[in-house]
């Protein structure tokens, strides 16, 4: 349903692209499905309140970082995660 959205209103919504600590699987561009970091990076940017979300899932850390949200909306579009539309990472801001 996501990518349906994103692909009826490309200008509109974005999907932000979410950060893992796995090795990039065969045909995987960095950036563009994930952003590859290494773990000492994001336990540090986990610790220095950079993500808005994050997991540990056999044995990897993935997480959205605010960064990666604001790059959605710096474009113009709506950010879109999982199943919950983003508005605004700015605390002033409202839907």
């Amino acid at each position: 349903m996501i990518k349906q959205l994103i692909d009826s209103y490309p200008t509109k919504f974005g999907k932000a692209i979410s950060h893992t600590t796995r090795e990039p699987k065969e045909g995987e561009t960095n950036g563009v499905q994930y952003h590859f970091i290494s773990r000492e990076e994001m336990e540090k940017w986990i610790e220095d309140g950079k993500f808005l979300e994050h997991a540990e899932i056999d044995g990897n850390l993935y997480g959205t970082s605010l960064s990666a949200v604001r790059d959605v909306a710096v474009s113009g579009k709506l950010c879109i995660l999982g199943e919950f539309l983003l508005c605004s990472v700015y605390e002033d801001s409202t839907c």
